[in-house]
């Protein structure tokens, strides 16, 4: 089951139509499954995955529509990082910094080698106007992602936002 919804995914950006129907396989052999802990670990994989879906191919309004399938992942499989990150994207495109901020921070505490993690945890401390965090978040994901520039130009906002505080 993890395999054939791991393989949906990575169709997902040549053939969508093909994700949706590995997807639907793996859900019956979701079904089949007796042993709850493999189960809600391959369920938890599988809503991520329907909630990745659910984004990339329905932009407008996919944010509100995507999050149940998260949250639904999330509780499943309460230390899923990705659950987590999406669920900060979920409340960053719905206007909702502190409530990103909180799922941010979470799942890389997870995964702290996750650099998109770095990247929209500084953007959720910016818009909150906590500056400090940014900086320091930013300064963190540049050193473990020398080569991403996004850390790089967050530091330069938060560094220019204190300078005139």
């Amino acid at each position: 089951a993890f395999l054939t919804a791991r393989m949906g995914t990575a169709a997902m950006v040549r053939s969508p139509g093909r994700m949706r129907e590995m997807l639907a396989d793996s859900e019956k052999i979701l079904l089949t499954l007796t042993e709850a802990a493999d189960r809600d670990t391959l369920q938890s994989f599988h809503r991520r995955a329907k909630g990745v879906l659910e984004v990339r191919q329905n932009w407008s309004g996919c944010w509100e529509r995507a999050e149940s399938h998260f949250r639904e992942s999330l509780q499943l499989q309460p230390t899923n990082s990705n659950a987590l990150f999406f669920l900060g994207m979920v409340a960053l495109q719905m206007g909702k910094p502190e409530d990103a901020v909180k799922f941010l921070r979470r799942s890389l505490l997870l995964d702290p080698d996750f650099r998109a993690g770095y990247v929209n945890l500084a953007i959720g401390y910016l818009r909150l106007g906590r500056h400090a965090e940014a900086l320091k978040v930013s300064e963190a994901g540049s050193a473990r992602h020398p080569d991403a520039p996004q850390p790089h130009y967050h530091v330069g906002i938060a560094c220019y936002q204190l300078a005139i505080a």
